[in-house]
């Protein structure tokens, strides 16, 4: 079990769920290709044997065999996909998925097919693998050698195109009977009703591959609609809102990386059209405590070997301020562009996040402590701390003054006090030490500064830690090192980093300056 709140963990579960995931694959994916490759030199075959050794590869044999359109692809040079045939063909995917599916495709006048798969077989003609089949570039009949090879050199390639998927489906339908099981044993009730919408369902029922209609644009409805699918969604008992599951499977720990953008899409559109949905990932295999850290931060991951509680259901944000806190925090997002929160370093940690932090630092100090938040923005390190403990007592300081307005607003009381100053300037002439510092500094980079900014950091910065920077770098050591100089002799550190304003989070367990 992937434990959301105990970042600690992480290395221990993610290391658990390769093992996993290797013994598995060991047992089953040999099996599924060796299987699988017969089945394709079959249908190679078959190919050969009904267009004459591809010399009678027509529109009228696609027509009559569209699925045979997968193994055609095979005898090109390169073997090409899907996307890629539709894509130099100029015609509609959806056209050669139909057609690999054994269809053809229909909504569309038989002359519009017709044309459709007329653009198709030149492309086929054009990339045909000549060395693989000599006989064509010959003129000749293939002897029966030319035969066996052609047919196992395309079977392999069909093979190797068509087990991948094999192994991904295979691997969802494992995690979705474990998801169905621990449902089963809850009372739960499965329900397979297309027509039914996932924010229509029953309490105490669940349903497999289920089409949820959201915005297409996360921010503006204006965009229209679009239906994405999930691989589960759950209706629970004593709620009219559903949650949503995805299964993900990684074989390798480089291939996350990419689903990362596609993840943040889908949360994003769902939170857009709905408000507080929660989507669990449901991870095997290759998912690094790296890749657990960036989904942590992005505050909706739940994850494990068997369905567990996401960091929004430990977390819950029942605390009015910080639902508002959010709604301002989005608001000031959204009027500011990418590289203007780039030159001031203005990311937000989000609250899940800030919340493991504080976690861990009431952990290490107990909560009757003095806490520093040297860039607090809208202050989501001391919702997090309040929301933990009413003995904290906290000063925050935001430059900006709209972000620190909003703090003062919602947090300001005879235990916190919210200073809109430059922390520099603050420190410079404050004298009070803390027993701790929190904070998610301003990742500013070293160009952004100007040379007279550097100068007076570099002062500061050694003047308290002893530490000369170089004129390289970033606003965020400045920060820690200056914020190091107000800790008491004892005292803790804790924050988020975002290295090089990436979109990434990682939890620092910070070493003692």
């Amino acid at each position: 079990m992937i434990n959301a709140d105990k970042p600690n963990r992480w290395n221990e579960d993610t290391q658990a769920s390769i093992l996993q995931y290797n013994d598995w694959f060991f047992n089953y994916a040999p099996s599924t290709y060796q299987s699988a490759r017969g089945e394709c030199i079959e249908g190679v075959q078959r190919l050969l044997d009904g267009t004459d050794y591809l010399r009678s590869l027509d529109e009228q044999y696609l027509w009559n065999n569209p699925e045979d359109l997968a193994i055609a692809r095979m005898f090109c040079a390169p073997p090409i996909a899907r996307e890629r045939l539709a894509g130099l063909a100029q015609v509609s995917k959806t056209i050669v998925q139909s057609m690999e599916k054994g269809n053809v495709p229909r909504g569309r006048s038989r002359a519009q097919r017709q044309e459709a798969i007329s653009r198709i077989i030149p492309v086929l003609k054009h990339l045909t693998d000549t060395q693989l089949c000599a006989w064509l570039k010959e003129g000749t009949h293939p002897s029966d050698r030319e035969i066996e090879i052609a047919s196992c050199v395309a079977g392999d390639r069909l093979c190797g195109s068509l087990t991948d998927p094999l192994i991904r489906n295979e691997q969802e339908r494992r995690q979705l009977s474990k998801l169905d099981a621990y449902l089963d044993a809850r009372g739960y009730q499965r329900v397979e009703n297309p027509a039914i919408q996932a924010f229509d369902m029953l309490p105490g029922t669940y349903s497999h591959h289920k089409n949820v209609s959201m915005y297409k644009n996360a921010m503006d409805s204006s965009d229209g609609m679009v239906n994405t699918p999930v691989d589960m969604a759950i209706m629970p008992f004593n709620s009219d809102r559903p949650l949503l599951i995805e299964c993900k499977c990684a074989g390798d720990a480089t291939n996350t990386n990419k689903r990362r953008k596609e993840e943040d899409t889908k949360v994003s559109q769902l939170r857009g059209t709905y408000g507080d949905v929660t989507l669990y990932l449901f991870l095997c295999g290759y998912f690094e405590a790296t890749y657990l850290g960036y989904e942590a931060a992005t505050t909706w991951i739940g994850s494990g070997n068997i369905a567990s509680k996401t960091l929004m259901s430990w977390c819950p944000m029942q605390n009015k301020n910080e639902i508002t806190r959010q709604r301002e925090q989005e608001l000031f997002d959204s009027s500011h562009s990418q590289e203007e929160r780039n030159e001031h370093g203005q990311f937000a940690t989000p609250y899940p996040l800030a919340s493991v932090i504080a976690k861990d630092l009431f952990f290490r100090t107990g909560k009757d402590i003095s806490v520093l938040e040297p860039s607090c923005g809208t202050g989501a390190f001391i919702s997090a701390l309040l929301s933990m403990s009413d003995r904290v007592k906290i000063t925050g300081v935001e430059k900006d003054s709209s972000l620190c307005k909003t703090a003062q607003q919602l947090w300001s009381s005879d235990t916190c006090r919210i200073i809109n100053d430059d922390f520099f300037d603050y420190a410079s002439a404050e004298s009070q030490q803390f027993d701790a510092i929190i904070s998610n500094p301003p990742y500013s980079r070293h160009h952004h500064l100007s040379q007279s900014e550097k100068r007076f950091y570099s002062q500061l910065t050694t003047t308290f830690s002893g530490v000369c920077l170089s004129g390289l770098a970033g606003l965020h050591a400045y920060f820690l090192l200056t914020g190091t100089g107000m800790l008491k002799e004892d005292g803790v550190v804790r924050g988020s980093s975002r290295p090089n304003s990436s979109p990434s989070i990682t939890v620092l367990p910070f070493a003692d300056f």
